[in-house]
């Protein structure tokens, strides 16, 4: 769905709309989202949603560029989760002859590769640093709680 379209759909003018479309970005932050809490606009962004009918909301579809991203995000994540099995059954310091490293080094190489795609994620403006870090400080949370060998 277009920009246009989607305005159109949902009856919005340039006036009810300053603060978040430029092309679905908050032009002050860059979040693609309609719920904008960037240090300028404080949850304004998110205001002109409030009286709106929720059974209008569309689904905004990721763009080629967004898609891309996340398909090698997902083929990353099945190479690391790949790798992790691996440390698992064989340990860290088996050596794999094909690529010439072992498990801990060839995980560490898919890691690397995940972390990429995250910090092109956020550089793209397709996901937030900030919501990054606060589900970050909610999992340690959870460790805390429910695993008994992290030290944490």
């Amino acid at each position: 769905m277009s920009m246009g379209e989607y305005e159109e759909a949902f009856g919005m003018n340039d006036e009810d709309d300053k603060l978040v479309f430029n092309d679905g970005h908050c032009k002050c932050c860059g979040l693609y989202s309609l719920k904008c809490f960037c240090p300028t606009h404080k949850g304004e962004c998110n205001s002109q949603w409030k009286d709106r009918d929720k059974k209008k909301l569309a689904w905004i579809e990721p763009s080629e560029a967004s898609r891309e991203r996340l398909y090698v995000l997902a083929e990353e994540l099945g190479e690391a989760q790949q790798i992790a099995m691996k440390v698992l059954r064989f340990g860290w310091h088996e050596f794999y002859t094909k690529v010439d490293a072992t498990n801990k080094a060839r995980l560490e190489s898919e890691l690397g590769d995940v972390l990429a795609m995250i910090s092109l994620l956020i550089e793209k403006g397709d996901i937030g640093a900030p919501e990054l870090l606060k589900a970050r400080e909610l999992k340690y949370e959870k460790l805390k709680r429910y695993t008994k060998h992290q030290g944490l």
